[in-house]
């Protein structure tokens, strides 16, 4: 019973927070991107969204014999997915890497911006790699979104972040 309403709690949350990156993600990849491909986002779920808590606990009691078989539960938020759509298109069918990259790096803002309004302070980013799979265009569209936050980049190629930071932005570790 308390598994369910925790999981209805967690569920209804992750439902707010992607309903809100909706109203956002389109305008922002494209920022991001420079091209006009229509991006959504979206919340996949195996259990209806209408009386969830008690949805989840009847499919909880239910396979309660094959969970533990398992060693898991098969239902509840722990399961359900986000899906990008590119053109109505699920990303993960028809994006290349650097429009999946730019996608996912999209969400990290957006995610970004969440926390800032939260706590009332920026977030620190770190970034791993997030250069080698985009563009020309798309890393200086996304260095000059991230100049107002202070963000750690992690690259194999120096050259990169020189070339769209200022010197004065750019602190290289060996």
């Amino acid at each position: 019973m308390r598994l369910s309403e925790l999981g209805a709690v967690i569920y209804r949350s992750r439902r707010e927070l992607v309903d809100e990156f909706a109203t956002h993600i389109n305008d922002l990849y494209q920022q991001l991107a420079e091209n006009k491909t229509d991006v959504s986002v979206r919340y996949e779920s195996r259990i209806p969204e209408v009386d969830y808590e008690s949805q989840l606990l009847r499919m909880l009691e239910e396979n309660h014999h094959k969970d533990t078989e398992r060693g898991f539960t098969s239902f509840g938020p722990h399961r359900d997915d986000l899906t990008v759509l590119f053109d109505g298109v699920p990303a993960a069918l028809t994006a290349s890497r650097g429009e999946a990259r730019t996608a996912t790096l999209t969400l990290k803002i957006l995610e970004a911006q969440v926390l800032e309004r939260t706590l009332n302070t920026k977030p620190l980013l770190l970034l791993d790699d997030v250069f080698s799979e985009l563009d020309g265009i798309r890393r200086r569209a996304l260095t000059e979104y991230l100049r107002d936050y202070q963000t750690f980049i992690t690259t194999t190629d120096a050259d990169i972040v020189v070339k769209h930071f200022t010197s004065s932005t750019v602190i290289p570790v060996v």
